[in-house]
């Protein structure tokens, strides 16, 4: 057995030598990008610092001197009962910051998440339920449609107008200060991608986290990099806040359709 193994080998070792000639070739063309995305950092980062990280220099009572633009906060759920009402606990009672309302969207076949939701709601005035109009689940888009049009409800019945539409997950720990930075940006930059980080963990979970290590990465180091050249630059779904004249315009081309329904992806 053994020695038909190594006569199969050697027969085969032209075959699998090109054959991981040809993986490495593609694996290293695919990862010049990176490789350009770190050398572009490093030597801004290291040579040209304040200029390339201007912001991180700015003062931050400059934050608490801004009148306070309207924002609504998008919270899509869905059987998250366990977690829903800690996690907008912890948002309202954090968040420094007055002028902004929580949207989180609802299925009406999700009386778990539904009745957390309206137990906070009672005690915060800035937290709405928004219940969508048909059973989930469906898509994180099409759950952030029917938040949007439950938050044009509200400005029609509340008279307010929201200027800053941010985009947040159940599990998520919003900065206290993050709404300030928002509210300093908008509209000066129509798409303001907040650095997500993970938790603490345990070493049992390892693994399975090295996806946040990732995000941690892209948003410390590659959107530095992106937003200096023209094109694609994306957003992690969550920690992001959009000038709201970006939603009107898409939504004037799209109507209800303005995060496209069929796209499974959750960014």
């Amino acid at each position: 057995m053994v020695e038909w193994l190594i006569q199969t080998f050697r027969a085969s070792y032209d075959v699998l030598y090109y054959a991981t000639f040809t993986v490495a070739a593609f694996l290293l063309l695919s990862g010049l990008d990176d490789l350009f995305i770190d050398i572009y950092y490093w030597f801004h980062h290291l040579f040209n610092r304040r200029k390339f990280n201007r912001l991180r220099y700015e003062s931050p009572e400059k934050l608490n001197q801004l009148p306070e633009k309207a924002i609504a906060v998008y919270v899509p759920a869905w059987h998250e009962q366990d977690v829903i009402d800690k996690m907008l606990i912890n948002a309202v009672k954090t968040i420094q910051y007055r002028n902004y309302d929580i949207f989180i969207g609802l299925y009406p076949n999700d009386p778990g998440t539904i009745r957390k939701v309206e137990e906070v709601s009672r005690k915060f005035p800035n937290v709405h339920a928004v219940i969508a109009d048909k059973p989930g689940p469906t898509t994180k888009a099409d759950n952030l449609n029917q938040i949007h049009e439950g938050m044009i409800r509200w400005e029609n019945k509340s008279g307010t107008r929201y200027d800053i539409i941010v985009m947040h997950d159940s599990e998520d720990v919003i900065h206290p200060m993050s709404l300030k930075v928002h509210n300093a940006l908008v509209p000066e930059y129509d798409m303001v991608q907040m650095p997500v980080f993970p938790l603490d963990t345990e070493h049992m979970n390892l693994v399975h986290w090295t996806y946040a290590d990732e995000f941690a990465e892209n948003h410390t180091k590659d959107l530095f990099v992106r937003q200096h050249f023209s094109g694609f630059v994306p957003c992690a779904g969550v920690g992001t806040a959009f000038n709201r004249w970006i939603i009107e315009f898409v939504g004037s081309s799209y109507a209800k359709n303005i995060f496209r329904t069929k796209s499974l992806t959750e960014d």
